[in-house]
C-alpha cells in the first residue's frame, strides 16, 4: 500500500480486511515470508515461515507502521520472485497494492511483466488485489484505471488470479481477496440439516463468492427448527471435478466474536434486506415482518444462527440468542414456609404482557404426571407455540417464559391468545394478551 488511503477507504481498514482473508485463506501447511517497503523493498522475513494466526498479526501489524515513501513496485516484484530462486522453489506471490502509475502505456506494462516473469527458475503464480484505480488509461478500446492492464496481464500469463478492490463496496472486499487468494473450488452448495428439524430461510454470507476455499469458513444465517448435531453436506467443482463432504457437527460452546457479529448484520441489511429482499414484490405481512426483524430484534431474531464449518468440525452451529427458558422448580415438602399446591394451576404474569410472560404450572406433589405439554392458540383456533417437559413428577411447578413468538421464530401480533395446559388425566386453560 502506498498511500495513506484508496478510494476514501482508509489504510489500516484494507490491511485489516487483508488480514481475514490471510486467516481464512491459509492452512497450517502453508509457509509464508512477508515484504513490505518504505524507501525500498524490505523482506520481514528472512525464509519461508509456518504460518500461524500470531506470525500474521505481527506482521499486519509491523505493516501498518510502515508507510511507503518511495514506489518500488517493479523491484518489489523482480525481488519477490529472486526470493524463490535463491531457495529454488517455485510458488505463489499474494500482492496488495494501491499504486497506479505502472499500468500504461501499454509498452512500459508490457516489460515489467516480462523481467517478472522471465527471471522466475520455477513456475510463480500471481495473484494481485488492486486496491488503486487512479490514473485512467485507454488501451485499445478498453478504458483501464490505475495499474489494471499490469495486474490482468501480470496474473494472466502466470496462470493466477486479480480483483479490483476499488470498483467493489467495502464489505464485498474480504469475499473478493479470498476469491483472488484461495480460489480452489467452484459453484459451493452447502445444506445444513438439523436432528429432527429443519432449515429455512436461509441465507448465505459468502453469497459473493465465485469460488471458495474448502479450508476456509463458511458463514450461513438462517432460521433453524430441531437441535444439534447438524449433518451439513457441501459440494462443488474442485480441479474441474465434483467435489463433495458431508460434515456432522456440534453445537459451538465458544462466545461470538462481537466483530463477527457487527459484519454479519452488515451483511444482513445491506445484502440481503436492502439490496435483494426488498427489491422483489412482497406482501404486507412479509415486510412487517421483515421490519421487526431488523428493528425489534437488532435484525436478528433468537431462532437465527451461524452454520460455520471448518475442514475440522471444529466451528458448528450457534444461536445467537437463547431460546424460550424451561424450569422445574422442585418444592420441598419440609419447608414450612412453602405453599404446597393443592390442585393443578395454570397462571401467566405479566398479563398483559410485552415482550415476555412467565407461564407457571403447579400440581400436587401426590399426582401422577408423566408429561406436561403446553399449548398455546390464536383466537381463530390455529396452534403457534407449543412447550413439552417430561418426567415432571413431584417437582411441583413448572415455569416457562414465552417471548410472543410462534414455533418457527417470527414475532406474532398483539391480540389474546388461549394457553392450554394437558397432561394425561386433565387439561385446563386461561387467556394471555400480548400487546406491542
Amino acid at each position: 500500500m502506498t498511500t495513506q488511503s484508496s478510494y476514501g477507504a482508509q489504510r489500516d481498514a484494507v490491511l485489516a480486511q487483508f488480514r481475514y482473508a490471510l486467516l481464512f485463506g491459509l492452512t497450517q501447511k502453508d509457509s509464508v515470508a512477508f515484504m513490505i517497503s518504505d524507501f525500498t523493498a524490505q523482506f520481514l522475513d528472512q525464509a519461508f515461515v509456518p504460518f500461524s494466526d500470531s506470525l500474521i498479526d505481527e506482521r499486519i501489524e509491523t505493516t501498518k507502521n510502515t508507510v511507503p515513501i518511495l514506489n518500488t513496485l517493479p523491484f518489489m516484484l523482480r525481488k519477490a520472485v529472486a526470493f524463490f530462486n535463491e531457495r529454488h522453489l517455485g510458488g505463489e506471490i499474494w500482492v496488495l497494492s494501491d499504486d497506479s502509475d505502472h499500468g500504461g502505456p501499454p509498452g512500459t506494462a508490457m516489460d515489467i511483466v516480462r523481467q517478472t516473469l522471465k527471471s522466475a527458475e520455477k513456475p510463480v503464480v500471481f495473484r494481485i488485489s488492486d486496491a488503486g484505480g487512479r490514473n485512467y488509461h485507454r488501451i485499445g478500446n478498453k478504458s483501464y484505471s490505475g495499474n489494471e492492464y499490469l495486474y490482468e496481464n501480470l496474473s494472466r500469463l502466470s496462470h493466477g488470479t486479480m480483483t479490483s478492490l476499488w470498483r467493489l463496496p467495502r464489505y464485498n472486499w474480504m469475499d473478493a481477496m479470498l476469491d483472488c487468494f484461495a480460489p480452489m473450488v467452484s459453484a459451493v452448495e452447502l445444506d445444513p440439516i438439523p436432528e429432527g428439524g429443519l432449515s429455512f430461510s436461509r441465507f448465505d454470507l459468502n453469497r459473493g463468492r465465485k469460488n471458495f476455499n474448502i479450508t476456509s469458513r463458511y458463514f450461513q444465517i438462517g432460521q433453524y427448527e430441531g437441535e444439534t448435531p447438524f449433518l451439513v453436506r457441501y459440494f462443488g467443482l474442485l480441479n474441474q471435478k465434483f467435489y463433495n463432504k458431508n460434515l456432522t457437527i456440534a453445537a459451538n460452546p465458544y462466545p461470538i466474536p462481537p466483530e463477527f457479529v457487527s459484519v454479519a448484520k452488515r451483511y444482513w441489511f445491506t445484502v440481503y434486506l436492502r439490496s435483494d429482499l426488498l427489491q422483489q414484490p412482497q406482501s404486507h405481512a412479509t415486510i412487517r415482518y421483515i421490519e421487526k426483524l431488523s428493528l425489534e430484534n437488532y435484525i436478528l431474531t433468537p431462532y437465527d444462527g451461524f452454520i460455520v464449518p471448518g475442514p475440522d468440525g471444529s466451528i458448528a452451529f450457534r444461536k445467537l440468542v437463547a431460546e424460550d427458558s424451561v424450569v422445574v422448580d422442585t418444592l420441598q415438602t419440609a419447608d414450612p414456609e412453602v405453599s404446597l399446591p393443592a390442585e393443578f394451576a395454570l397462571r401467566a404474569a405479566p398479563n398483559p404482557f410485552n415482550p415476555k410472560t412467565v407461564l407457571y404450572i403447579d400440581w400436587p406433589l401426590d399426582a401422577e404426571i408423566t408429561k406436561v405439554e403446553l399449548r398455546i392458540f390464536s383466537l381463530l383456533g390455529q396452534q403457534v407455540r407449543s412447550f413439552t417437559v417430561e418426567n415432571p413428577q413431584r417437582s411441583g411447578q413448572v415455569r416457562i417464559v414465552w417471548d410472543g413468538r410462534d414455533n418457527h421464530g417470527g414475532m406474532l401480533p398483539s391480540g389474546i391468545y388461549l394457553v392450554s395446559l394437558v397432561t394425561p388425566s386433565l387439561s385446563k386453560s386461561i387467556k394471555v394478551t400480548l400487546l406491542k
